[in-house]
C-alpha cells in the first residue's frame, strides 16, 4: 500500500471516529455491545469496503488515531 493511499484511509477513519463521537481509545473501548455492533456496520460500509482493507489494517491505523 502506498503511504498516499494509507494517509487518505487514515483521513477518512478519523472522520469517521469524529462523525461518531469519539475521540479517544477510552470512548472506543467504552462501546456497550450494541453501540458497538452499530459502530462496526458503519466501519464497515464507510471504510472497509470503500478502501478495500482489512480489520488487521483497521486495527493498526484505530491505535495510530486515537490517543
Amino acid at each position: 500500500m502506498e503511504q498516499e493511499e494509507r494517509n487518505e484511509i487514515i483521513e477518512a477513519l478519523t472522520a469517521f471516529f469524529l462523525d461518531h463521537g469519539i475521540t479517544t481509545m477510552e470512548e472506543f473501548e467504552s462501546l456497550d455491545e450494541e453501540a458497538g455492533a452499530e459502530l462496526y456496520e458503519d466501519l464497515k460500509a464507510g471504510i472497509l469496503e470503500v478502501f478495500d482493507v482489512d480489520l488487521d489494517l483497521m486495527d493498526e491505523l484505530t491505535d495510530e488515531i486515537l490517543p
